[in-house]
Formats: structure tokens, C-alpha cells, sequence
């Protein structure tokens, strides 16, 4: 588990400058790669004064075929109350984005970009407004395991980077950002397919 706070990087081409290094590791076709985390935020809406702390758990679902195809679902939970029959209950909801193959634009409208390395495969994200997030996965000998890095970044002089909720769709502008409770782990078959 590593826990990082936003890192001030020189240019966010430090970040979304890698080219993309050939096919995914061949013991990883047919597998699913899930990963867990929890971010404490200091974000407000944009048009907002005040910024507020927030706590977001989210995930990263990789799906890779056999036939080298790449499927992405970054998701965020949250809690709500719903009407129960006499009272009101306590309900999660999940907020996603998805993604198809190992480049393109984010959600964010920035750049996603996914590198093979050995045993480490390096996904970058990067939002128009100037936030870089990044996740290093490692496996270990039989790419049995997995554990995860992620990094947050953003431009650098920037008090604030604009981003983009996975809920609303609306432009965020973050402050701070720390990453905790990172899990990594590695499943036969499709995880989209449960």
C-alpha cells in the first residue's frame, strides 16, 4: 500500500509522455485485475468559495481477453438515504466511466494512456484541467499478485487542478488529494461478466 499526497510535477508530459509498449503480458489474457481505494479530497464545485473534505471510495476493474483486448471501469461508491416502507434507509450508489483499449481521451477530456513493462503495467490519466493520476501495477514471478502505486499530480505553479465528478459530469477544482487502503488483486475470467 502507498499512500501519496498530490506531487508537483515539473510538466504533465513527465506523466502522459510514455508510448504505448507493445501487448499486455501473455499470463495476463483471460484475467481481471481489480483494484481498491480510498481518496480524502479537498475539493469544491466549481463557481464554489469554499473548498470542503470529502472521502471517495473507488475502484479500477481491468478486464484483458484472450485475444489482447483491454476493458477499463473506474467507479466511484458513495452513500445515500432511500425510502423504505417506513423509514428511510441507508443505500450505496456507484458512479463509473469506462474505457476500451489502452489509449484515448479520459472522461475528463485529458489523455489515457496504458504501458507494458515486464511484469508492471503503468495506466495514466490526465484531465484538461491539469490533474495527472497514475497507477503502477506490479505482479509478482506468475502474475498471481499484484501491488499497486497510484500518484496524483498536477501542473506545475497550479494551486488548483479541475477535474470532472464521476457522479455529476460536472467540473470539480481539487486542492489536495491523498490516496489510502490501496488493494490490488488478480481473478480468472471476466470481472465484468459477474
Amino acid at each position: 500500500m502507498i499512500s501519496k499526497s498530490f506531487a508537483s510535477i515539473a510538466a504533465l508530459t513527465l506523466l502522459t509522455g510514455v508510448a504505448h509498449a507493445g501487448s499486455a503480458p501473455r499470463e495476463l489474457y483471460g484475467k481481471s485485475i481489480i483494484i481498491t481505494w480510498t481518496e480524502h479530497r479537498s475539493q469544491r464545485q466549481l463557481g464554489e468559495a469554499d473548498f470542503r473534505d470529502v472521502d471517495r471510495s473507488l475502484s479500477r476493474k481491468i478486464y484483458i481477453s484472450t485475444k489482447d483486448q483491454w476493458f477499463d471501469r473506474f467507479a466511484s461508491t458513495f452513500g445515500g438515504r432511500g425510502a423504505g416502507l417506513r423509514r428511510l434507509r441507508q443505500i450505496t450508489h456507484e458512479a463509473a466511466r469506462e474505457g476500451i483499449g489502452t489509449s484515448g481521451t479520459t472522461f475528463a477530456g485529458g489523455v489515457r494512456q496504458v504501458q507494458f513493462i515486464g511484469k508492471t503495467i503503468t495506466l495514466t490519466g490526465t484531465s484538461a484541467g491539469g490533474l495527472a493520476r497514475r497507477f503502477t501495477i506490479e505482479f509478482n514471478e506468475n502474475f498471481g499478485t499484484c501491488e499497486t502505486h497510484i500518484i496524483f499530480a498536477k501542473q506545475a505553479g497550479s494551486e488548483v487542478v479541475v477535474g470532472r465528478s464521476l457522479r455529476t459530469g460536472e467540473p470539480i477544482q481539487i486542492r489536495s488529494a491523498t490516496v489510502n487502503s490501496v488493494s490490488c488483486s488478480v481473478r480468472d475470467g471476466n470481472v465484468f461478466a459477474e
